[in-house]
């Protein structure tokens, strides 16, 4: 399988995923204690979205039309035997994820509301970096 054929035409909206996490973990860092509480809930509700967008187009396995990282590489196992490694603590969230965001659900009653900001950060900044690392040089300079 080859570079999905329009992964270069998507690069752009990958990459304004990246640099809107990379600026609401400067945020939560920044801000998220010193703020009322609805900013509070606004900073960490749109740092865990794209947290989350950014989980599954590094580790997930795409359905329909979901964007992989896959898609950016000529062999995709090369990838994925990479990705294995990568988001270990947003993995072991992934339904507390998805309920906080997307789900409305009784269990919101009896989950943690904390989460743990910096695991995140770190977890896509070193999913994000070896993604990068690990491009063919002809994708390379889609992201720079």
């Amino acid at each position: 399988m080859l570079i999905h054929p329009q992964a270069e035409i998507i690069a752009p909206k990958v990459k304004y995923e990246w640099d809107m996490f990379r600026w609401m973990a400067s945020r939560i860092q920044n801000e998220y204690q010193s703020s009322p509480q609805e900013n509070r809930n606004l900073l960490m509700e749109d740092f865990l979205l794209h947290a989350r967008v950014l989980r599954d187009f590094f580790v997930a396995t795409p359905k329909q039309d979901d964007v992989s990282a896959t898609h950016f590489f000529d062999d995709p196992s090369l990838w994925q035997q990479t990705a294995k490694e990568l988001c270990s603590y947003l993995r072991a969230n992934r339904v507390r994820l998805n309920k906080k965001l997307a789900h409305l659900t009784y269990s919101r009653l009896t989950e943690d509301e904390k989460w743990d900001f910096e695991a995140i950060r770190k977890e896509i900044f070193v999913a994000w970096k070896s993604f990068l690392s690990n491009l063919p040089e002809s994708a390379k300079s889609w992201f720079s």
